[in-house]
């Protein structure tokens, strides 16, 4: 039985999605059309997404910031399954972004 052969991208291509995803999202976010982002992988939950920092995030709504991660994240449906928005707070800011969808198992480096 011939076994299927799971989606991959390569790390220097999902940095430059990201970019452009992340990009595009803020640019659509009136507040937050001018904010510099810095990408990241966060591996212990998997998320792959941008950091906004404390004084970024000073004064903004929770739901501005959600609202950011679903954006990003329907940019990448398809090449990463169902993406699911994703949050984690932490470390003077937030982790916005994705997970990958179930179908997604593994990333080839």
């Amino acid at each position: 039985m011939a076994v299927e052969r799971a989606k991959s991208i390569s790390v220097r291509d999902l940095s430059g999605k990201l970019n452009e995803a992340v990009a595009g999202a803020l640019k659509e976010s009136r507040n937050l059309a001018d904010v510099d982002f810095k990408i990241a992988l966060v591996p212990g939950p998997g998320i792959i997404g941008f950091i906004l920092r404390e004084d970024v995030l000073r004064g903004r709504e929770f739901e501005e910031v959600g609202k950011l991660a679903s954006t990003v994240g329907s940019r990448f449906e398809g090449t990463f399954g169902k993406a699911q928005a994703a949050m984690v707070i932490g470390d003077g800011g937030i982790t916005v972004g994705f997970w990958p969808g179930p179908e997604v198992i593994t990333f080839e480096m």
